[in-house]
């Protein structure tokens, strides 16, 4: 329940806060942190026994609409000491980080890593960004805005209570309490995405109405192409249909080595349903091909199953291979590649004359060749695409023309089961280096390290890819 409360802070205006009783004092804390910049460590606030400890569950607290709290406390930092210089090369990945002005991380409020890493790496989607500045409503949208709005220009860590809040009274299941009864439980990062997804479709809608396509499905939707064919009888029809995806699942089994094989076995699958021939339920095989790819294409790695016997979602350790290059066109339908394949081709062929000229460059140690050719390619290539562009392309700008795809962001988990163990996520930079955001920590690594997280064991191993178009 949530109810608004009064904290009078000596020596300043009275203020309301908006208290989730379900909340620890923690929380309450960082809820004040973000509205008057006093660090939790140094804020002393009053209730019935005392001062506020950290562990305090509010609802035992007695609180209702309108209760005062007195809290006491500075924002003014205490003096520090001068810090002595420190050379690049003798600093470590987190202070590199820092010094770099990268991304700013966000502070873990009790097993919320699941979350953090989540919106880590939807941010790494500009498109996204744009719409939520232009949202003008509230609820869980509307304090994603907030929170997205807050992390720019900063390379200070972020507490995300807000967005917390609001993901918790939109989906009570992100406030369950751990089975010890301490705090919350952990959670699963691919659910959390896919109810984040699936909020921001309904909300980030022009005022058209609901038939309206929403601006998330222009640029991170794709399409299948799906057709169902019975199994008992070459007398049944088959049946064509169009779905919509927001994500594609790689299935793991026993013999997946790669993505692109478990997005190709994911494809493939048998329900039961009635044959009108038959009269009866009768097995069928429904196969599905890609009919539309956005500009933002999401893999989740299919690494848990619910294990009856624990009662967990225990973890698939296998290794998959997952290309930062990948070429998507094996899995779209016929038509879908004929049209992108001379797109695909001519991208294809200035990305190796660039390559090859920046090698070119390297051997002669000029540096001529590589800001003339790659910049006169670039502005032929644009030329030509829009030349080869069919008039259904020229009025879907939102989707991926070529088919080719570069790896922007991966989320890792590592442990045993979905519901324990942690959650990272990794964000390609500006050239071949990635930020790692381990919560509030951020840390600078090489291209090598990302290879690393293709699983095989209980360390981090991917879950979730996100890539983006080429061109």
């Amino acid at each position: 329940m949530t109810i608004p409360i009064t904290i009078k802070w000596a020596g300043n205006k009275p203020f309301t806060v908006d208290v989730d009783t379900a909340e620890s004092g923690h929380t309450l804390k960082l809820q004040i942190y973000s509205l008057t910049g006093v660090d939790p460590d140094r804020q002393k606030i009053l209730v019935k026994g005392g001062p506020l400890k950290d562990d305090a569950a509010l609802d035992t607290l007695g609180f209702k609409a309108g209760t005062s709290l007195m809290m006491m406390g500075s924002s003014t930092a205490l003096p520090q000491k001068v810090a002595q210089p420190k050379f690049v090369e003798d600093m470590d990945a987190a202070e590199l980080a820092k010094q770099t002005q990268s991304p700013p991380g966000l502070e873990n409020l009790g097993n919320t890593c699941y979350m953090n890493s989540t919106l880590q790496l939807l941010r790494k989607v500009p498109e996204l960004q744009e719409e939520l500045t232009a949202y003008g409503g509230g609820n869980l949208t509307g304090s994603l805005r907030d929170l997205y709005k807050s992390m720019s220009g900063t390379s200070d860590p972020i507490h995300p209570v807000m967005f917390l809040s609001s993901l918790r009274q939109a989906f009570p299941q992100f406030a369950e309490r751990s089975r010890s009864g301490m705090g919350y439980a952990q959670q699963d990062a691919e659910e959390c995405w896919s109810q984040i997804m699936h909020t921001l479709r309904q909300n980030l809608k022009p005022a058209a109405g609901e038939q309206v396509q929403s601006a998330l499905d222009r640029f991170m939707g794709g399409k299948l192409q799906v057709t169902q064919t019975c199994d008992e009888t070459t007398e049944e029809p088959a049946v064509d249909s169009i779905e919509e995806f927001i994500k594609l699942n790689c299935h793991i089994s026993g013999t997946t080595n790669f993505m692109l094989d478990g997005i190709r076995d994911g494809l493939t699958d048998k329900v039961e349903k009635h044959s009108q021939v038959l009269g009866r339920n009768a097995v069928f095989t429904k196969k599905a091909a890609v009919s539309r790819l956005p500009k933002y294409l999401s893999v989740n790695f299919v690494r848990f199953f619910y294990k009856a016997g624990v009662q967990k979602k225990a973890k698939i350790l296998r290794k998959v291979g997952f290309p930062f290059d990948l070429d998507a066109t094996p899995i779209c339908t016929e038509a879908l590649q004929a049209t992108m394949a001379p797109i695909r081709d001519r991208v294809r062929e200035v990305q190796k004359q660039e390559e090859d000229d920046e090698r070119a460059r390297k051997r002669a140690k000029t540096q001529e060749l590589a800001s003339e050719v790659p910049a006169t390619e670039a502005i032929d290539l644009q030329k030509e695409v829009d030349g080869l562009l069919t008039e259904e392309m020229k009025q879907d700008p939102g989707a991926n023309h070529c088919g080719l795809y570069e790896l922007i962001g991966v989320l890792t988990h590592s442990g045993a089961s979905a519901d324990s163990g942690h959650y990272q996520a990794w964000m390609k930079g500006d050239k071949d280096d990635w930020y790692r955001f381990n919560d509030d920590k951020v840390s600078v690594v090489t291209k090598e390290k990302i290879e690393t997280l293709a699983g095989g064991g209980e360390a981090d191993a991917i879950y979730i890819a996100l890539y983006k178009s080429k061109f």
